[in-house]
């Protein structure tokens, strides 16, 4: 499964706390439209995915915005709606003061996602 998983056009990961006998313990899943390939560790950081996609994946690795999926050399996309949450908790910041970068940002955004749901019929 992982030689799939790497030799995909993209993946989408992601990683969440989970409890093995207590606390400290992480679940990953690596998703492609075939697949999920879950594996647990005691660490959060980027050497889980490296482990996982390998040194050279070519595909493109879809993820939040979490760190650990910075330091590879992989292509990558970031989840939307983690950029929409983003701007709109700093559009209720009293500290920004212009606002019309930010709402450039999220008319974008609103549009690509109503753009993509068309596309899809309405899915």
């Amino acid at each position: 499964m992982k030689d799939e998983i790497r030799s995909s056009r993209v993946v989408f990961a992601d990683v969440t706390s989970w409890w093995v006998g207590g606390p400290g313990w992480w679940l990953w899943t690596f998703t492609i439209s075939q697949a999920t390939l879950y594996t647990m560790d005691q660490s959060r950081g980027s050497k889980v995915v490296q482990q996982v996609l390998g040194e050279d994946y070519a595909g493109m690795l879809v993820s939040d915005c979490l760190a650990s999926y910075d330091p590879s050399t992989y292509r990558k996309h970031k989840c939307i709606a983690y950029h929409q949450r983003a701007i709109k908790e700093a559009l209720k910041d009293p500290m920004t003061t212009d606002r019309s970068y930010l709402e450039q940002w999220q008319k974008f955004f609103k549009t690509m996602t109503v753009s993509r749901r068309a596309a899809r019929g309405g899915r």
